[in-house]
């Protein structure tokens, strides 16, 4: 076993320079202020040189991610490597991070954009932290170079590859998305306005300093946790009275939107609305499953005034949702490209009112969904013998409503910002 309290830095297996180079495209560039930080919680020990190998063979599919940015956009040349910290923590215990006596970011770097950027820092960065009784798996990335899909299946490929087991290989090709077409200023403006968007006032951006500085924008709720079996004779019970058959992300997001109205104490006919986040992977022409990179968009989801009850929320986010759903999909099309006209035009806009989402009584509610993710299906042990993630702590960004896979096969919902300063209750 290697030595610990140091840092190694990992090259791809069979690769020590790009063929070709990585250029961030509009999707990228957009997500460079932000990084995506996991925590994996074991209670046994890793085998570091299982780590190490695994993830020199997992990077020969994204070698990009073992570079360094130069000129803010683009990574060529010589692969420095990804830089692998093993540190100690014998006092501390894994049930002090499954219950939150240890802060998540304290098992994993964190990724400054100008850093990034500038080549500074690595693009791509893992923590291995020693524990009394267990192991803490840290993994940064720039989110300029992979959305949360891309990140977690890569580390489910990842403990795939510490037993030499197959995975598939990640596609990494800007040309999958489509260039943005050339139209005036003015044309996509108005074909954002005709599609529900809103511009970002720079007053609302203003408004919003204090709860950043603060850290309020990034204080957290405890998990609202559902159980499989409750939501299942909900789905019944909704369908045998509306028809519609509910996935368990329309019944949960609307059950916490409903409750999140509620504790708000908002009129009855305040209108309200929810943006949700779309994976465009199998939705685009030609974008593959595989695809590793940035492939994610909002989009506008349920309308419905405040006193809708739960069945109501639901119905509406399933029929905002479906032409968004589509194999292909031109909603999503027309969302990309929506998202690519006005970065190349320099508008802030977005398909909900920013304002309404970021004050103290929200009525507009953003949702990201990680709960289909491969987040608790990894194992880096073997298949005699699996290591699997006891608790993986949801990731730093501050999605104001985040649904997130339970350990238990359930589903968690985290809020975050406001949201979590409503002491939203939700009725068993």
């Amino acid at each position: 076993m290697a030595k610990s309290d140091r840092t190694e830095f990992v090259h791809p297996a069979s690769v020590r320079e790009l063929p070709t180079p990585w250029v961030a495209g509009p999707l990228d560039s957009l997500n460079f202020l932000l990084n995506i930080r996991t925590t994996h919680v074991f209670d046994r020990r890793l085998d570091l040189e299982r780590l190490l190998l695994g993830l020199a063979r997992v990077l020969d599919g994204v070698p990009h991610l073992a570079g360094r940015l130069a000129g803010k956009k683009r990574i060529a040349g010589p692969l420095p490597g990804v830089p692998f910290r093993i540190h100690e923590m014998p006092r501390a215990t894994v049930q002090d991070v499954r219950q939150g006596r240890l802060a998540a970011d304290t098992f994993s770097p964190k990724l400054g954009r100008g850093a990034v950027q500038s080549g500074r820092t690595a693009p791509f960065a893992v923590w291995l932290t020693r524990l009394a009784d267990g192991d803490v798996l840290g993994v940064s990335v720039s989110h300029g170079l992979a959305d949360g899909r891309s990140l977690y299946h890569l580390i489910r490929n990842w403990g795939e590859a510490c037993d030499d087991r197959p995975f598939p290989m990640p596609v990494v090709e800007a040309s999958f998305l489509p260039p943005v077409k050339a139209e005036k200023k003015e044309e996509v403006i108005a074909r954002a306005r005709e599609a529900g968007w809103h511009p970002i006032s720079p007053w609302s951006l203003l408004r919003l300093a204090p709860a950043f500085f603060t850290g309020r924008l990034f204080q957290r709720t405890a998990p609202f946790v559902f159980e499989k079996e409750p939501i299942t004779a909900l789905r019944e019970q909704l369908a045998a009275e509306t028809g519609v058959r509910f996935s368990t992300h329309e019944l949960v997001s609307a059950l916490v939107t409903h409750a999140c109205v509620r504790a708000a104490g908002h009129a009855a006919g305040t209108p309200c609305a929810q943006a949700v986040v779309f994976d465009l992977r199998g939705r685009l022409n030609g974008l593959p499953g595989e695809f590793f990179g940035n492939a994610a968009f909002i989009a506008q989801g349920a309308r419905f005034p405040a006193g809708a009850t739960v069945a109501e929320i639901a119905r509406s986010q399933h029929a905002q949702a479906a032409p968004f759903l589509e194999r292909p999909s031109r909603a999503s099309a027309e969302a990309l490209f929506l998202v690519q006209a006005t970065l190349a035009h320099k508008l802030a806009w977005a398909p909900y009112e920013f304002s309404r989402m970021h004050c103290r009584r929200p009525t507009a509610f953003y949702i990201n969904n990680f709960s289909k993710m491969p987040i608790y299906n990894v194992n880096f042990g073997t298949l005699q013998d699996p290591i699997r993630p006891v608790r993986v702590v949801p990731h730093n960004l501050s999605d104001p409503f985040l649904i997130w896979p339970a350990p238990n096969g359930g589903t968690e919902v985290y809020l975050t910002g406001e949201l979590a300063r409503l002491g939203v209750t939700i009725p068993k």
